[in-house]
């Protein structure tokens, strides 16, 4: 004897601050047992990392490599585009690579270099800032949740600051199902039909308005 439920439910769940809550989404159907699905939660965060004389007035102005990388430990990282790179003729100031890593090389003086990223993480990731002069490793948690940016002082005066521009949150799915495989009206019930469902309802109910470039914007923020 076949028990029926007439249910599906697709919603957007949250884990910490790597998600918002947003409305569940009810329909009714026959839909068959042992349907689920449960991407991990993401978030994509844009950030500026600087090196050189960042803050105050240079102390030291003599030549320094700061050739190096940034990566996410569990994660992923792409370059936007470079800060105040110059042409010293001598194939410093240059990207050698854009994505996992972004590396570099940088020539120092008075000023500092930067780089524009984007970073895929999850609750566990680490981002790691390497280069010839120094570097840190700070929970991707931590640069969320900062009101500040995040700096490393080096010896000589010299800083490494990372800020967070922007933040987009993304959604992921539950999708619990019940039930048998056809619907009161004929239609395709089964697990894989349902979940596309679910999908296209989550997706519908956090897609942005007109205009809406992400679902939480800062304004970038310079130390």
């Amino acid at each position: 004897m076949k028990t029926v439920v007439q249910k599906i439910v697709a919603g957007v769940a949250t884990l910490g601050l790597f998600a918002s809550i947003a409305p569940m989404a009810v329909f009714a159907s026959d839909v068959p047992a042992q349907a689920d699905a449960t991407p991990i939660p993401h978030i994509t965060m844009e950030m500026t990392i600087k090196w050189g004389n960042v803050i105050g007035a240079p102390e030291h102005t003599n030549k320094m490599s700061f050739d190096g990388s940034v990566r996410v430990k569990r994660g992923g990282v792409s370059l936007i585009d470079t800060v105040q790179f110059e042409n010293h003729g001598d194939g410093k100031d240059r990207i050698t690579s854009k994505q996992n890593p972004v590396s570099w090389k940088s020539w120092i003086f008075g000023k500092w270099d930067g780089v524009r990223v984007r970073a895929r993480v999850y609750p566990e990731s680490r981002i790691v800032v390497d280069t010839d002069a120094g570097g840190l490793t700070v929970p991707a948690a931590t640069l969320l949740t900062s009101k500040e940016p995040t700096v490393l002082q080096l010896p000589d005066g010299r800083e490494i600051v990372i800020s967070v521009d922007k933040v987009y949150t993304e959604p992921f799915y539950i999708v619990a199902a019940w039930g048998g495989p056809i619907g009161p009206d004929g239609e395709d019930t089964t697990p894989e039909a349902e979940l596309v469902k679910a999908q296209h309802i989550a997706n519908d109910l956090l897609a942005p308005t007109a205009g809406e470039e992400s679902t939480r914007a800062q304004p970038a923020r310079s130390p």
